[in-house]
């Protein structure tokens, strides 16, 4: 049994992320997730502890500053999966969070953008990084018609 934590802001979009990843993850088989807010841990050694005591061995953390602050530390491998915060606000204006959070890229095993923009713009805001990105659209792909346009792996929209 792989047991993997989910570390999220718990708020409703974030939850719903969460769900998705959570269900994908269990069906590919022996792995078991557990969810944990980001916000219930001041430090990473409390986290540590929290992971250790459930047999974690790895995290999906949601969002680079709020999840990664307390990832980076850690000797238990994590995805970063980037947020509209990273790309959208003014972090990377507060040299801290900068700083921060272009160490958490660099310390992840791997990052989820949702679209190859949104990687162009964080490499942009906080500098090259050594992570590896995968692109996830969030768009939702279906017959002919389909009301929500989707991304192919290159970025392009596809669908209607």
């Amino acid at each position: 049994m792989v047991t993997l934590a989910s570390l999220d802001a718990l708020r409703k979009y974030d939850t719903l992320l969460q769900r998705k990843y959570r269900k994908h993850l269990e069906s590919i088989g022996d792995v078991k997730c557990v969810v944990l807010s980001h916000s219930s841990f001041a430090t990473p050694r409390q986290l540590k502890e929290t992971l250790t005591q459930l047999g974690v061995c790895g995290v999906l953390g949601i969002h680079a500053y709020r999840s990664g602050r307390l990832l980076q530390e850690l000797d238990i491998p994590f995805v970063i999966v980037l947020g509209g915060t990273e790309v959208h606000s003014e972090f990377f204006l507060d040299l801290q969070r900068r700083r921060t959070i272009s160490s958490v890229l660099n310390s992840a095993s791997a990052c989820v953008a949702f679209a190859p923009w949104m990687r162009d713009v964080v490499e942009e805001k906080y500098g090259p990084t050594s992570v590896m990105y995968h692109i996830i659209p969030q768009g939702v792909c279906g017959s002919s018609g389909a009301v929500f346009p989707c991304a192919s792996q290159d970025g392009q929209s596809i669908g209607t």
